[in-house]
């Protein structure tokens, strides 16, 4: 959504349709955005591994933050569900 400074107010999909327009909500569209987006997430968490290269201060974490061994599992078993359509 997006309000202007006079108040108005203006909705977009993030594909840019308006609320009336065909396509706004497209369920398969999502879906296979969403699959895209784990099938993608799990990738890259095989190919650079279970550190992280970046910090994390959140929750008092004070360096990279590691993925344990069944996050990993978790990367490879999303992995082989959306490699496998």
């Amino acid at each position: 959504m997006v309000r202007y400074r006079g108040g108005q107010v203006e909705a977009y999909s993030e594909y840019g349709h308006k609320p009336w327009q065909p396509g706004y909500k497209d369920e398969e569209r999502d879906k296979r955005d969403s699959q895209a987006l784990y099938r993608f997430q799990a990738e890259w968490a095989l190919m650079h591994g279970p550190k992280h290269t970046a910090f994390n201060h959140d929750f008092g974490g004070n360096g990279p933050r590691e993925d344990s061994e069944d996050m990993m599992a978790h990367h490879r078993t999303v992995l082989k569900k959306y490699r496998e359509r």
